[in-house]
């Protein structure tokens, strides 16, 4: 082999080095959007499950939505109860 094929194979070689390069950073790119996107649905989850328990602690949660949280303590333990 002379030097100007052993300079055409490593130019094809970093060439091909520079399509796996960006393919893999492509996939970075998409495996962080989906791991994002769990990490949104597992926190959803937590909050709709904190939500739904407290809606079961309340006797009336959708008239008490207007109103501030003293409303919501009140709820919970009235006025007249002992803790």
């Amino acid at each position: 082999m002379n030097r100007e094929q052993e300079k055409e194979q490593l130019e094809q070689k970093i060439a091909q080095a520079e399509q796996k390069e960006r393919r893999y950073a492509i996939e970075q790119r998409i495996l962080f959007r989906e791991q994002a996107q769990l990490d949104r649905k597992k926190r959803n989850h937590r909050i709709f499950t904190r939500g739904a328990m407290l809606e079961s602690f309340l006797k009336k949660p959708l008239l008490m939505a207007d109103h501030p949280p003293v409303s919501f303590r009140n709820a919970l333990c009235p006025p007249g109860r002992q803790k």
